[in-house]
């Protein structure tokens, strides 16, 4: 019986929050607007880079029109791309993790809302080791998350019935693409970008929260 993994990202598999918050200060800077503190980026991120500069942009009352968010957007993507894994590191025992999967025989895939481009660099320089079936970011032919489109695509990749999939993320995004792709197994991760009491109410839907590594083996099994 084949099985699969799908995967988020940012917080999930990496603390990526640094190098991302050092992108968006950078192009806030741009317009003499506030930078933004770690915790300001954890809250803003998990929909997308450009949703994400709108959130940061908006600590300091600022408000662009679509195209100069734009301009700005692609700033930010440019500068991010340069400095993808300057802090960024997979949190500890997941690299262990998921070579364990592997070679349990599972289909891993990573689904993210970060732009394809910058989730295929951090990917291959963090997990080049790691056969994954699937890694896709953002791009103008798959919805964002929490779309169930990229679950889809993974699960005919594997070779597994999408309802079958075991998700992993952190975030209430996350929680609401195991909803919306009627998956039996979803587990969110209390170590990433959202407080323990963002995600907990999905517990009454069935997603089960893990705190430790130890945990989600357990949770994946």
């Amino acid at each position: 019986m084949k099985k699969a993994i799908l995967f988020d990202l940012d917080g999930t598999l990496v603390d990526t929050i640094e190098d991302i918050r050092c992108a968006i200060n950078h192009t806030v800077k741009l317009t003499y607007n506030r930078e933004i503190s770690r915790e300001e980026c954890m809250s803003v991120v998990g929909r997308g880079l450009k949703n994400a500069l709108i959130g940061a942009l908006a600590f300091s009352g600022a408000r662009y029109p679509e195209d100069e968010i734009d301009i700005l957007y692609h700033e930010l993507i440019s500068f991010y791309k340069n400095n993808a894994c300057v802090y960024s590191k997979p949190y500890d025992g997941i690299t262990e993790f998921l070579k364990s999967m592997s070679q349990n025989g599972y289909a891993l895939g990573v689904l993210s809302n970060k732009s394809d481009v910058l989730v295929q660099e951090i990917v291959e320089k963090l997990f080049s080791d790691i056969n994954f079936t699937f890694i896709q970011g953002f791009c103008d032919k798959i919805p964002l998350k929490p779309d169930k489109a990229g679950v889809e695509i993974f699960a005919k990749l594997s070779g597994v019935p999408i309802e079958e999939v075991i998700y992993v993320g952190d975030s209430e995004v996350d929680g609401e693409t195991i909803i919306n792709a009627h998956l039996e197994k979803g587990i969110l991760v209390t170590w990433g970008f959202r407080p323990r009491e963002i995600i907990e109410k999905f517990e009454k839907q069935g997603i089960k929260l893990v705190n430790t590594i130890e945990e989600l083996k357990d949770g994946v099994n």
